[in-house]
């Protein structure tokens, strides 16, 4: 019986873009190999600060920081690693070498990069106005129209909206 693994990548790309509120950077990316199974994947760190999980640190997990990508480019960019990350499973000691200098191409051609701004910097010149006894429902629907209106603009996230627009509400209540 055999113990080769074969690399298979995970198409379900989340979205990279999570900051907590506690936090003033977004949480970082990386693409990673689950030595064990094969599975490449993307996806976002949940650990706030410099610490890793222990599967990373004992190289269970292999991983490689990313920037924010938006979907497309994730995927490219898992397809692309995706016969590196087989040769390291295969024990092939340059490949991490060459995952490492695929991933750092991809913070260098910004092109796939998902844009993200903070919602008070975005609303700053054109600050919706928010009645003091608007609902949730109705945040939430201004939420959706801010969101359809940054896409257009060429803005994938925009950071904090929900709190922003929570905010304007309070002040607007005297709160």
């Amino acid at each position: 019986m055999s113990d080769t693994k074969t690399v298979t990548v995970d198409t379900d790309i989340p979205s990279l873009y999570s900051r907590y509120s506690d936090q003033t950077s977004p949480q970082p990316v990386y693409v990673s190999l689950d030595t064990r199974d094969g599975k490449l994947s993307v996806d976002w760190s949940a650990v706030v600060g410099s610490g890793v999980p222990s599967e990373v640190f004992h190289h269970i997990i292999e991983r490689w920081d990313v920037p924010a990508l938006k979907d497309a480019a994730a995927l490219a960019l898992l397809r692309e690693i995706e016969p590196v990350a087989q040769r390291l499973l295969d024990g092939d000691d340059e490949a991490d070498a060459e995952i490492v200098e695929i991933c750092e191409a991809a913070h260098a051609d910004e092109s796939g990069h998902l844009v993200a701004w903070d919602a008070g910097e975005y609303l700053d010149a054109d600050q919706p106005t928010v009645a003091a006894d608007a609902t949730d429902a109705d945040l939430a629907t201004m939420a959706r129209e801010i969101r359809a209106d940054a896409a257009h603009d060429g803005i994938d996230w925009v950071d904090g909206l929900d709190e922003y627009l929570d905010g304007l509400r309070r002040e607007t209540r005297g709160e």
